[in-house]
């Protein structure tokens, strides 16, 4: 699959998943790709978010508990963590995950953000 037949497929994918973004980001932690309607609970734009270092597309006091999912993605690892939207009517269950060349180096990653609002509720 090519590479723009690969960035079609994930537009499909998300479009399907309405609650859910999808950021990448490189070793040095700059965002490579950002997309979803999830990162609004962080008040961003996808759009706004690429290029940019995640240190700076996060208030600080996100960035701190974001960060050691993100380093330890670059490690090899793989976190999570379930925070409530800037906005404090939305909960996100954000999953980070090492990306991988083809021999298996870690060459970024990849954070997953889902809206679970509603499954939060239910749970209560």
């Amino acid at each position: 699959m090519s590479q723009l037949d690969a960035n079609a497929v994930m537009s499909q994918v998300l479009r399907a998943l309405p609650d859910a973004s999808v950021m990448l980001f490189d070793r040095s932690l700059e965002i490579v790709s950002a997309t979803g309607p999830a990162l609004a609970g962080e008040n961003l734009a996808p759009a706004a978010c690429q290029g940019r270092a995640a240190a700076e597309v996060f208030a600080p006091d996100r960035w701190s508990r974001y960060e050691p999912l993100f380093q330890g993605a670059l490690e090899g690892r793989s976190g999570s963590t379930e925070v409530q939207g800037v906005d404090g009517g939305h909960r996100y269950l954000i999953d980070v995950e090492p990306l991988r060349d083809d021999d298996g180096a870690v060459v970024g990653g990849v954070s997953f953000w889902r809206d679970i609002t509603t499954r939060a509720q239910l749970l209560e």
